[in-house]
């Protein structure tokens, strides 16, 4: 699980040590909150696209905003956002 990441630099985090932590601890599956990913103003399309492209599995949306983080899953592409606090690559 990955906390918070935060902005670009908690997106520059994850590209620079996410694969060298999954390799060295055999990580299968990963998880990160990314609710503030935009630099603190939710999740983008282009920005969930990146995460996935590094690794990451599942976004979480954590549980501040309701309204606003489900518009922003919505909007990276997660059909079932009405109910959904995350969302996969799937």
């Amino acid at each position: 699980m990955i906390g918070d990441i935060f902005g670009r630099p908690g997106r520059r985090a994850v590209r620079e040590c996410l694969d060298e932590i999954v390799r060295a601890h055999g990580v299968e599956f990963v998880v990160a909150n990314a609710e503030n990913a935009a630099a603190g103003f939710g999740l983008t399309r282009d920005i969930a696209r990146e995460l996935f492209d590094l690794g990451v599995d599942v976004l979480t949306s954590g549980c501040s905003g309701p309204t606003t983080t489900r518009a922003r899953i919505r909007a990276a592409g997660c059909a079932s956002a009405a109910s959904a606090t995350c969302v996969s690559r799937s």
